[in-house]
């Protein structure tokens, strides 16, 4: 299950309605919150589990593409994407949050 603000996914909740993994937005390519859809507004996603909780931090291209999620624990680049100008993959070292959803301009997440 997931809970959006109308556009932007905002948390994504288990079966007994527990968050799982939270998504933190800023402004995006528009200098708005939502004026290009929140494209590269993206600022973080926080999943929690009973182990504890990792917090990822989003990284884009000029186009508001997802490059880099980094692990604020390890302090690491943890995924990787790289494009071809109209969206096909060169490469994706893939988040399990991201595997079918971080594609180019990431509104799919």
């Amino acid at each position: 299950m997931a809970g959006n603000d109308g556009w932007h996914l905002i948390a994504e909740l288990d079966e007994a309605g527990e968050v799982t993994r939270y998504f933190v937005w800023g402004l995006d390519l528009s200098q708005t919150l939502q004026g290009a859809g929140g494209v590269g507004g993206l600022i973080c996603s926080v999943d929690s589990t009973n182990e504890g909780s990792s917090t990822y931090h989003f990284f884009y291209d000029s186009n508001g593409n997802i490059g880099q999620l980094i692990n604020e624990e390890h302090i690491e680049i943890s995924y990787y994407y790289d494009f071809f100008p109209f969206g096909n993959n060169v490469y994706q070292n893939a988040s399990p949050m991201c595997q079918d959803s971080c594609h180019m301009n990431h509104n799919d997440l």
